[in-house]
């Protein structure tokens, strides 16, 4: 998830082709790469987890799997679950990976529907477009990121070929793609699950 400022993007983000990886990854925050790595935490105010986050060029984003479950919500209540083969029975994933959301609970569609000033009005024979910035099941103050945001993201950590691995957990089980960069590297901080 992208945070404050909403709607933050990189204006001159520097990038590396995917021929060019000789950059130590242990210094990739501190090269032309990445040029401002920042990390600082979030507190969300629904249900008090806290939740790490990093700043990767101009963006700042969540550095862990939102977790956020209400029972009195029926959005994220039947359409959310941890990971795993018995789902809701043991919430000890959800303790590690955060919670999986359907893209209606992911959106919160119910929120968007019932919007007394500018409702979504979708349905069958009917298009209809989300909001250029949806707050969906995030935290106040931050946003699911649209294909332009994470564009920048991948970009910004020196482009497609290399940035999935730039961008994984360290020694979270993440298997080696043969011929594709750096394994496992968490080189910025990202911490992808």
């Amino acid at each position: 998830m992208k945070g404050k400022p909403v709607g933050a993007s990189s204006s001159s983000s520097s990038a590396v082709s995917s021929s060019s990886v000789a950059i130590p990854i242990s210094a990739l925050c501190k090269t032309e790469v990445v040029d401002a790595c920042k990390y600082g935490t979030l507190t969300d105010d629904r249900d008090g987890q806290t939740y790490k986050t990093v700043k990767i060029g101009e963006q700042w984003w969540m550095a862990e799997n939102l977790n956020y479950y209400d029972s009195t919500d029926m959005n994220v209540k039947s359409k959310s679950w941890c990971y795993g083969a018995d789902f809701n029975k043991d919430s000890s994933t959800c303790d590690v990976y955060g919670r999986l959301y359907s893209w209606a609970a992911a959106i919160d569609s119910v929120k968007l529907v019932s919007d007394p000033i500018n409702p979504l009005d979708c349905g069958y024979e009917k298009e209809c477009t989300l909001p250029s910035k949806v707050q969906g099941v995030c935290p106040s103050g931050w946003h699911l990121p649209d294909n332009d945001e994470w564009n920048v993201l991948l970009e910004t950590v020196g482009g497609d070929s290399i940035a999935g691995n730039l961008l994984k957990a360290y020694g979270s089980g993440w298997g080696r793609v043969q011929g594709k960069g750096v394994a496992e590297t968490d080189a910025v901080g990202f911490s992808a699950l």
